[in-house]
Formats: C-alpha cells, structure tokens, sequence
C-alpha cells in the first residue's frame, strides 16, 4: 500500500516535472521568437534609413538639377528680352 502511494507521488512528480520542463522550453521558445523579431525589426530599420536616405540625395539632385535649369532659362530669357528692348531703342 505505502509503496503504490509512493508510485504515484513519484510518477506525479515526474508528470510535473515533465510539464515544468516543458513549460521551460516554450518559454525559450519565446524569447528566440522574440529576439528573431527584434533582429528583424532592426534589419527592416536599417532598410529603412539606406532608402531614405537614397531618397533624399536623389531628391536633392532633382530638386538642384530643376532649379538650376530654371534659373537659366529665366536668365536667359531676361538677358534676350532686355537685349532685345535695348536693341528696339536703337534702331
């Protein structure tokens, strides 16, 4: 009798044990689940910041490259209009 008792107080103890240990390795699991997430989130950061800022440079050449061509063109067009009014007078 006190030997069956025994048996079962043991196999239970194994069952927790079983269980904790279980219970230990799905929190592992977790917590690498969590550190891949994190990983994954700083890669899609420094993604992120490589596009912006190829973005921005391209934006910033864009943004010179219209600029420039503009002011030329107004400068021209200035230039030939004043010239062409200077001319006018003369003749």
């Amino acid at each position: 009798m006190w030997t069956h008792k025994f048996q079962n107080l043991l196999h239970q103890r194994q069952n927790t044990t079983l269980e904790l240990l279980l219970l230990l390795l799905l929190l592992l699991l977790l917590l690498l689940l969590l550190l891949l997430l994190l990983l994954l989130l700083s890669v899609i950061e420094s993604v992120i910041g490589f596009v912006t800022k190829f973005v921005t440079e391209l934006m910033t050449e864009l943004v010179i490259e219209v600029v420039t061509e503009l002011v030329t063109e107004f400068v021209i067009e200035s230039v030939t209009e004043i010239t062409d009014r200077i001319c006018d007078r003369k003749i």
